[in-house]
Order: structure tokens, then C-alpha cells, then sequence
């Protein structure tokens, strides 16, 4: 929800009225941006929460998951429903552009765009069919992933535009399913500056993952490097922050390698954003996957709004950034480079210092909220007005 929200803010000071339908929220009106809860039937009996995490739950299960989450069917049925659930609501606003955040939504805003006649944004933050093979779900040989390409391929066609996080994603798809580049529009992810400046003298050696915690994140390599970093620097302590059903594994995958490592959580973004900022490292373990390829690490971007220095394994576009920008270490995906990347920059804080304050410049000049919202306002301006 944060890429919505904070876009949605910086639409709104543009004079852009926005409303967010979600079923992960109240309806209210938060900085000028108008959010309403979409009823389902788990908040009329009251058990929303539950249902949810046992949805989260199932979702971690292959069997499940092949069998009726993803089926054609299943699928059909949850976009039926949300149009239902959406139509009403959206006759009583005098709508210009729909825009649909992800696979379900979009398809359902693609059938009522239809139904009211207004133009559909398609926002595809990754590629659904090699996402659900990284993170074990599906494989590629059997029909889950057919149908998954070509409900795809039915929003990118049928969608007026589709916006993507990365310029990889965007030749992607054009390839894929040979369309006019023109259609498919990279919009930057950003974040915003937490610190004017940082103090590395007063840290003590640390490495952090943030982030979401699931298989296809790779986390089990970043603690394989542990025992490997903490051989040279023997201080360092280890932190992943997140919530998801993969913890206890790699609980499991840490004892086993004699990794001393804290999990995290931090309900509140500031405080999240206090805590990385007294780390001294900020990892990124991804493998070079399509999916990996495809999306951009909006976490990434955190870590260099509180002028960390980055580690992150060589997936293409997005570690390209790091190189050229000089933010960090870019390392192969092995324990045995990435251990050595962490301790790289621990042992020269000199070098971690300037990298953190690239990527702080970074945020600040190039990928911040704002210019996010500057390129989508862009292309709503030539769907209401013309090029």
C-alpha cells in the first residue's frame, strides 16, 4: 500500500482528486486523498483480520495454491466479485481514469473501464506467472502458468495503458506479447529522505534485510553469510525486519549454520526508519530470476533514504544502479561474496559514509515520491487531453 498512498499524496497536491478503494483500510480522508473500504464477506461477519492471515497461510501452500487458489475458475470468480463489490461505488463519482493495482484489480477494472467507459491504467508491479514459479509455487510445465501468461497478456492488451517499475519490465513485456512500447510506461519508485545527514561514527557494525520474508527473497544466503562475516568482524550483529510464514524456516536454516541473527518487526514506518538508520549495512540477497529482474526493491530505496550503504547480488537493471551511482558493494550469489561484500564496507567506514550520502542525494534529486507522481500525472494529463 505504500507505493499508493505515497503517489496518491503527491497526485493530490497536484490537483489531482484521488480515491483508493482497498479492503485493507477504513474509509477516511488522509492528506487530501479519499480512501474507502471495499466490504467483502469476511468484514460483514467481522473475522477480516483472520481471514486474511489464514489466507496468507494457504497462499504458502503449493498444493492449495495450484489446485484453487490460482485455478482459471477461482480466479474468474474473485474478479466477478470485486466488480460487483466495485461498480456501484464507483457510478456515484464522476471518474476520468480507473486504475488497477495488480492482476485481480486490474482485471476488474478493466471489465467496469468497459461497462462506464473510462480509461484503464493497469499497474503491473511484477510478472505473475514467474513470481508464483519463484517462490515455489507453480512450475513452469504445467497449465497454472498458462492461464497465469495469458490473464496477463488479456490486461496488457486490453488495459489503454500499463504502468511498470522498471525499464527491464517494460522490454519484457513488449517482447512477451508484442505490443507497442509506447503503451507500457516505467514509472520510478521512490521514497522520502528520513535524515539530513549521518552520523557513522556512533554506529556499531551491523547488516540488515527489511523487507518482505518469503522463499523467493533469498534470505537463506544472507544467513549462510553470517558465521562467514562475523570471522572477520566479530562484533557485527544481524537483522531481517519483516512479518510472513517463512520465519520460522529460517530460524531453522539459521541454527543450523550457527547464525546469530534477530528477527524484527516494526509496525510504524518512522520507526522502522529510526532503526535502519543506526544499522550500518542494508542487504539485498535476491537471485537472478526473471521476477527478480522484473520488479525494482522499493527496500532498497529505504536503505538510502537513511544514508545506508547498500550489499545487493547482481540482478541486472536495478544492481546496474548501484554500480554506476556508487552506493555499495554489488556481489555474486554465493554466502562467500556477499560475506565479503558486508565486511567490504564494514571495514572501510570511510567508503560506507560516501555511498550513504550518494544514495541520500539519490532519493532527494532523483527517486522520490514526487517525480514518481510527476511521470503519472503526465500520463493521465494525454488520456483525458491528448498527447
Amino acid at each position: 500500500m505504500e507505493v499508493i498512498f505515497e503517489t496518491s499524496k503527491e497526485l493530490s497536491k497536484m490537483g489531482v482528486q484521488v480515491h483508493v478503494f482497498t479492503p485493507f483500510e477504513d474509509s477516511k480522508v488522509i492528506d487530501n486523498v479519499f480512501i474507502h473500504k471495499i466490504p467483502s464477506m469476511a468484514s460483514n461477519f467481522g473475522f477480516e483480520r483472520r481471514f486474511y492471515s489464514l489466507m496468507r497461510k494457504f497462499y504458502s501452500s503449493p498444493f492449495i495454491v495450484k489446485n484453487l487458489l490460482l485455478r482459471k475458475k477461482t480466479i474468474e470468480s474473485a474478479v466477478s466479485s470485486l466488480v460487483k463489490n466495485l461498480l456501484p461505488r464507483l457510478k456515484e463519482f464522476d471518474l476520468d481514469i480507473l486504475q488497477g493495482e495488480q492482476e485481480i484489480p486490474a482485471m476488474a477494472c478493466i471489465s467496469i473501464g468497459k461497462k462506464l467507459d473510462i480509461p484503464v491504467v493497469a499497474h503491473i508491479r511484477n510478472f505473475w506467472p514467474e513470481e508464483c514459479v519463484d517462490t515455489g509455487l507453480i512450475k513452469r510445465n504445467i497449465s497454472t502458468y498458462q492461464v497465469l501468461h495469458q490473464m496477463v497478456g488479456h490486461i496488457v492488451y486490453e488495459a489503454d495503458i500499463v504502468f511498470t517499475v522498471s525499464n527491464y519490465a517494460r522490454q519484457f513485456l513488449k517482447k512477451e506479447y508484442g505490443v507497442n512500447e509506447n503503451k507500457i510506461v516505467e514509472i520510478p519508485r521512490g521514497a522520502r529522505s528520513f535524515l539530513a545527514n549521518v552520523d557513522y561514527t556512533q554506529k556499531e557494525p551491523s547488516a540488515v534485510y527489511s523487507g518482505s520474508i518469503s522463499p523467493h527473497e533469498n534470505l537463506s544466503l544472507f544467513i549462510k553469510s553470517m558465521p562467514l562475516v562475523h570471522r572477520k568482524v566479530k562484533n557485527c550483529s544481524f537483522y531481517i525486519t519483516g512479518k510472513g510464514n517463512y520465519i520460522p524456516k529460517l530460524k531453522r536454516i539459521a541454527k543450523q549454520c550457527s547464525a546469530n541473527v534477530r528477527f524484527l518487526w516494526f509496525p510504524k514506518k518512522t520507526d522502522l526508519q529510526s532503526f535502519l538508520s543506526q544499522c550500518s549495512v542494508g542487504v539485498i540477497p535476491w537471485a537472478n530470476t526473471i521476477s527478480r529482474q522484473f520488479g525494482f526493491p522499493i527496500k532498497m530505496l529505504n536503505y538510502l533514504s537513511v544514508g545506508l550503504p547498500v550489499v545487493i547480488t547482481d540482478v541486472g537493471e536495478w544492481s546496474n544502479l548501484v554500480k554506476n551511482e556508487r552506493l555499495g558493494v554489488v556481489v555474486k550469489p554465493t554466502p562467500e561474496s556477499l560475506a565479503n561484500g558486508i565486511i567490504e564496507l564494514l571495514c572501510a567506514p570511510t567508503v560506507a559514509r560516501e555511498c550513504g550520502e550518494r544514495g541520500m542525494r539519490l532519493i532527494k534529486e532523483r527517486y522520490n515520491w514526487e517525480n514518481s507522481a510527476k511521470v503519472i500525472y503526465n500520463e493521465y494529463s494525454k488520456m483525458c487531453y491528448g498527447p
